[in-house]
């Protein structure tokens, strides 16, 4: 799916779902959005919480396969849904994302910067300026390499 569909068909509950936050924190916001978001790419989300004292927000997910198609993809159900739920007040700056095996052995990590978010949503940055950024911060561990099924 590209970012157009993405967001497309995901626009509507986004506006709803901030819309009915009325008040509420614009971290816990975000937190919500992107859990939300996530889900509904059918990626297994484990957990999204703020780094204690920092800018950071943690999302890790358990990967349906251990295939370099399987994770890529969900890499980029990830960074769609971290563009479309970053609320703009929000105080993170860095979304930090894992994917561990069921017994959290850990697959890979990458990092996305806010403001690389923000420019994609937005249209500043293109779909492939966007994962070109985001592929500069994946890390594929030994692990996955030994444990991946589609050698």
């Amino acid at each position: 799916m590209n970012r157009r569909q993405y967001l497309s068909t995901v626009s509507t509950g986004v506006i709803a779902g901030l819309a009915g936050c009325g008040g509420q924190d614009p971290d816990e916001a975000t937190m919500n959005e992107l859990e939300s978001l996530i889900k509904s790419e059918d990626v297994n989300l484990d957990h999204v919480t703020p780094k204690n004292g920092s800018d950071v927000i943690f999302a890790d997910w358990f990967p349906r396969n251990i295939t370099q198609e399987s994770i890529s993809n969900e890499i980029i159900s990830v960074a769609s849904a971290w563009s479309v739920a970053l609320h703009p007040d929000a105080s993170f700056s860095v979304l930090d994302s894992t994917c561990y095996t069921l017994d959290y052995v850990g697959l890979m990590n990458m990092k996305i910067d806010s403001e690389w978010a923000y420019s994609f949503h937005n249209d500043e940055m293109s779909a492939d300026e966007y994962s070109s950024k985001i592929d500069e911060t994946v890390t594929f561990t030994e692990d996955f390499e030994r444990l991946r099924t589609d050698n």
